[in-house]
């Protein structure tokens, strides 16, 4: 079947594969992302307009010259290394998807000891942040999956809340890491296209197993 559509590359993979976004409705009416693998030689290129495509392949070099999403993060100094830690405990973190209980736990202890920066804290006394260092950054941390249960959207849109409500933190962020190993559900989707109208998605990173999506929060409700 031919098309004179334009389409929009998701991601180049390691074999240099091209992998088009697909964004619908499904039969329910309810918001439906899927990903599309397309053979050598069946489309044709065209240069169109910039946007971000993901690189799949963690062999390559990052495009960090390139790449708006890179480019964001690393502006956010006092958080720039979260990506070197998804890189660095990928392993750990794929395995650690299936311990119910304990999954954002064990991430925020890894995270300090990754660091080894005693001005951390982790689940702070004070504002109960996930991580929170003084004066740089509050993060909320969530490890979510398309084979959760629904009320799970719920517990990531309290995260972006709890942020608001607080205004002693000049620097707000909330971190989703989530599991790639149900992409065809209803709740991978809508957590896959999640948005919050006080969050700026300033990355998204994906390492197989899960990816992670990062926003910057700004504003403020009384809280």
């Amino acid at each position: 079947m031919q098309s004179n559509l334009l389409w929009k590359v998701w991601a180049i993979d390691e074999e240099d594969q091209i992998w088009l976004e697909v964004n619908d409705l499904d039969q329910d009416g309810e918001p439906a992302f899927h990903t599309l693998k397309l053979d050598e030689g069946t489309y044709q290129k065209i240069d169109y307009e910039e946007y971000r495509i993901e690189d799949l392949s963690l062999e390559k070099p990052e495009h960090t010259e390139t790449s708006p999403w890179t480019t964001s993060l690393e502006v956010q100094s006092a958080i720039a290394w979260l990506p070197a830690y998804f890189k660095d405990r990928q392993t750990q973190i794929a395995k650690i998807l299936n311990a119910g209980g304990c999954r954002e736990l064990w991430m925020q202890g890894d995270i300090y000891l990754y660091l080894n920066d005693d001005a951390l804290r982790t689940n702070a006394t004070k504002y109960r942040f996930d991580l929170y260092k003084e004066d740089q950054f509050a993060i909320e941390l969530k490890v979510l999956g398309g084979q959760y249960q629904s009320k799970v959207v719920s517990f990531l849109e309290n995260d972006f809340r709890k942020l608001l409500s607080n205004t002693t933190v000049q620097d707000k962020y909330v971190v989703l890491v989530l599991d790639n190993s149900s992409p065809e559900t209803k709740l991978y989707s809508r957590l896959f296209s999640y948005a919050h109208p006080s969050g700026s998605l300033i990355s998204q990173l994906d390492f197989g197993a899960f990816c992670v999506r990062i926003w910057k929060v700004a504003g403020h409700t009384p809280g």
